[in-house]
C-alpha cells in the first residue's frame, strides 16, 4: 500500500531557504509566501510541490558552484610559498603586513592565496562582523 507524500509545509520550506543563493532565497520565498496563501488545497498543494522541486533545483545550483571552486595551489619554487606557514603566521598578528624580495619570488600572487587560506580556515568571520555592524560598515565598536 502506498502513502501519498506529505505536502511540504511553509516553515520546512522557510528553513531550507537559508541554504540557497541570495536570489532564490527571494524568490523561492516569495513563491512559497503566495502558495501557502492559496485557499483552494489541491492548487496549495500543487504550487507548494512547485516550489519545493525549484528549491532542489536551487540546492543543485549551490552545490555546483561549491564543487566548481578551485582549491589553492602554492607553487613550491617560490621564495614565499617555502616561508608560507610564518607568513600565515604573521597576517594573523597583524594589521598590516609588508612582504618584500626579489622579483618574481611570489610576493604578489603567494600571499593572496594565503590570505584565502586563512578566511576559509576561519569561516569567513569578516562576513559576521560585518552583519553585527548592520547598514553601517564604517562604524566603530
Amino acid at each position: 500500500m502506498e502513502t501519498a507524500a506529505l505536502p511540504p509545509s511553509l516553515a520546512d520550506l522557510r528553513a531550507r531557504l537559508a541554504g540557497l543563493m541570495l536570489r532564490d532565497q527571494a524568490r523561492l520565498g516569495r513563491q512559497a509566501e503566495k502558495a501557502a496563501a492559496l485557499r483552494d488545497t489541491g492548487a496549495r498543494e500543487r504550487a507548494l510541490d512547485r516550489v519545493l522541486a525549484e528549491l532542489g533545483a536551487a540546492s543543485a545550483r549551490v552545490e555546483a558552484r561549491r564543487r566548481a571552486v578551485p582549491g589553492v595551489t602554492h607553487l613550491a619554487e617560490l621564495p614565499v610559498s617555502q616561508l608560507k606557514a610564518e607568513i600565515a603566521e604573521v597576517i594573523r598578528e597583524n594589521q598590516v603586513v609588508i612582504i618584500a624580495g626579489e622579483t618574481c619570488c611570489g610576493k604578489t600572487t603567494q600571499p593572496p592565496k594565503i590570505c584565502l587560506e586563512l578566511c576559509a580556515d576561519r569561516r569567513r568571520p569578516a562576513r559576521g562582523r560585518l552583519a553585527e555592524q548592520g547598514d553601517n560598515p564604517y562604524r566603530t565598536p
